[in-house]
């Protein structure tokens, strides 16, 4: 299968466009950032924007599936208009193109944040309440989405909703908290018996491996976390 992966240079991208490759998969790359030498070995790579039509239409010619990770990220100083150009607009001018090309077969990456603070676990049943910009505007991507495939009943969409991932190479809110405790710099309040779900990169990966194949007509939405769930104490 020909698969695009649109944030292919980032965190997420280069672990699933290796296993993709392994996979024997043919794999195109799109990223605002310019393909590693190493990257660029397994697969074709663009260098282009998510919010441009002509640069996704130029990586996505000839594709059967797209996977996109790519996504404005709940990163300090970060406006709402910020999180709604990329996620959301951005989402409606790939959907434009797809259809355009005719694509069918799209894979979404969202985010738990879309269910907002919860009491319980979160189950994909639960109707979504987030309270945050980032998980605000994800929802709003997939409400896009939920409309693009409503539009054509032979389309196919997984909506996979991951927790905080974590691995190498990653130097985000996990790594600081291992980082800190390794150091024994870090102070808790409470007992620490909160409970955190974490998705250990190459794991995700994994798991959208295995649900390219269950692709089918219409949407799926998919938690992600790892076992077991982790306290800090």
């Amino acid at each position: 299968m020909k698969i695009l992966v649109i944030g292919s240079t980032g965190f997420i991208g280069q672990f699933l466009i290796k296993k993709l490759v392994e996979k024997k998969h043919e794999v195109v790359g799109l990223d605002i950032n310019p393909c590693p030498e190493e990257l660029s070995k397994s697969c074709t790579c663009f260098v282009g924007d998510m919010l441009s039509s002509e640069d996704i239409l130029k990586a996505a010619e000839g594709v059967d599936l797209i996977i996109t990770l790519a996504a404005k990220h709940h990163d300090f100083g970060v406006t709402r208009e910020e999180f709604f150009k990329v996620n959301e607009t951005g989402t409606q001018i790939l959907l434009d193109c797809t259809t355009k090309l005719g694509v069918k077969k799209l894979i979404f990456y969202s985010t738990v944040a879309v269910y907002g603070t919860q009491k319980d676990p979160s189950t994909e049943s639960m109707p979504p309440e987030p309270d945050n910009n980032y998980g605000e505007s994800k929802l709003a991507a997939e409400k896009v989405i939920q409309k693009w495939t409503d539009e054509d009943n032979s389309r196919c969409v997984i909506i996979i909703r991951p927790t905080v991932i974590f691995g190498p190479n990653n130097y985000a809110n996990v790594y600081n908290l291992i980082d800190k405790i390794y150091k024994k710099k870090f102070i808790f309040v409470g007992k620490g018996d909160n409970i955190k779900s974490v998705a250990y990169v190459e794991n995700l990966v994994d798991a959208n491996i295995f649900l390219i194949d269950k692709l089918k007509p219409g949407v799926q939405v998919f938690n992600y976390t790892d076992e077991p769930q982790m306290t800090i104490a």
